[in-house]
């Protein structure tokens, strides 16, 4: 993924979950990246509850931007830079963009 100029970027993964079941994944993750990974867990279920622990920790460390991707989707690797060119230009303060589904069939 493009990083824009002058921008520094962190993931912010929140497992949803009893326990932190996913962390030798996030482990890998956090390898293969520059930026720096904080994981947290919600246990308490539901998307609206992870979203939630993961807009609370952005707003503790003072982000300016937050963009949201599920676990089951990829971007372009312009994404970024694109999604932070157009809220800045437009003076946004929330910014949306499409979701494809990639089906793969088998015969």
């Amino acid at each position: 993924m493009e990083i824009p100029e002058r921008t520094e970027i962190k993931f912010f993964i929140v497992e949803n979950d009893e326990s932190k079941a996913s962390r030798d994944v996030v482990d890998g993750f956090r390898t293969s990246v520059a930026a720096p990974v904080r994981y947290d867990l919600e246990t308490e279920p539901g998307i609206p509850f992870a979203r939630n622990a993961v807009l609370d920790a952005a707003l503790e460390e003072g982000m300016d931007y937050l963009t949201f991707v599920d676990d089951d989707e990829t971007v372009q690797i312009d994404w970024l830079r694109e999604m932070i060119t157009g809220m800045k230009a437009h003076g946004l303060d929330l910014g949306g963009g499409p979701s494809f589904a990639q089906l793969t069939c088998s015969p």
